[in-house]
């Protein structure tokens, strides 16, 4: 794993959470629109990737809802399915990754529903449980030469 570990006084399952997502630091700052892993690391990548093919499954799905009703703070929309999803932007800054989502949705309420939000990863970790759990398992089973 090419992780960086930061253990000054952390908790320790903050540590072993930020080891299972294990995104890549060690490559310079990028901003792109896409997943590329000559740019951000082949794991991240492969981890969006993922996630752009099998948003639909129903667990992804509902950490996708999720995370957007969280993010966006908005209750009223965290159990609408996830019709369409795209991975607008990806950028690092430092020891910050920022992946902006967009996703569109049609509850019978609510009408159709566009949204575009942001994961943010501070030094491998996010401030969302269910980001840091959604990333977890999309890297749980991924290979490098795959």
């Amino acid at each position: 794993m090419s992780a960086q570990t930061y253990s000054q006084g952390e908790d320790p399952k903050v540590i072993e959470m930020r080891q299972k997502i294990g995104i890549d630091y060690s490559v310079p700052d990028y901003d792109v629109r896409k997943p590329d892993a000559k740019v951000m690391g082949w794991r991240l990548a492969k981890m969006l990737q993922k996630l752009e093919k099998n948003y639909q499954q129903g667990t992804y799905n509902r950490m996708i809802a999720s995370i957007r009703s969280e993010v966006l703070e908005e209750p009223r929309i965290r159990y609408i399915a996830v019709n369409k999803m795209k991975i607008q932007k990806i950028q690092k800054v430092g020891d910050v990754i920022t992946i902006r989502i967009s996703t569109s949705s049609k509850n019978e309420t609510l009408g159709k529903l566009n949204h575009e939000f942001g994961i943010k990863f501070v030094k491998g970790i996010s401030d969302n449980d269910t980001a840091n759990q959604l990333f977890s398992d999309l890297g749980r089973y991924i290979k490098e030469d795959e």
